[in-house]
């Protein structure tokens, strides 16, 4: 199981530009690939803001790369790179969970960057959620 980290720089969060890779299909698409491809867009769906990662299985993690690696862009921009690059480069999942958290979690300050956590969970968990300011998980 593979974890992504989520972007939510402004029109270009990970939701949005993920949703769009896997549900646009440049070239046509099979019935098979369809179905691969739904697996992987109920994940992108049960995205809330808030959340910093999300997780998916090996087979949608590949799914989703060859969706990356096909997709024709029509810009450039170093907030798409950083979204494209979470995909590419995800880490295994030490903690995983399908709600993306941790009830109770700490997330560090120095952790956080523009609303984004900067690197993975800390001490091998997986935090995520509004905070509410206070810096722990509220679910």
């Amino acid at each position: 199981m593979k974890r992504i980290d989520i972007s939510w720089d402004e029109g270009w969060d990970s939701k949005t530009v993920l949703l769009s890779v896997v549900q646009q299909a440049q070239d046509g698409i099979r019935y098979d690939e369809l179905k691969k491809r739904m697996r992987v867009l109920d994940v992108l769906e049960n995205i809330k803001k808030g959340d910093w990662c999300f997780y998916l299985e090996d087979a949608d993690w590949d799914v989703l790369k060859q969706c990356v690696n096909t997709f024709k862009f029509g810009a450039a921009t170093k907030q798409l790179v950083k979204v494209l690059e979470a995909v590419m480069k995800a880490e295994e999942a030490k903690d995983a969970s399908r709600n993306n958290s941790v009830p109770g979690e700490r997330v560090p300050e120095e952790r956080i960057s523009n609303g984004v956590l900067a690197s993975g969970p800390a001490n091998g968990a997986a935090p995520g959620g509004n905070d509410l300011g206070t810096g722990y998980v509220d679910r």
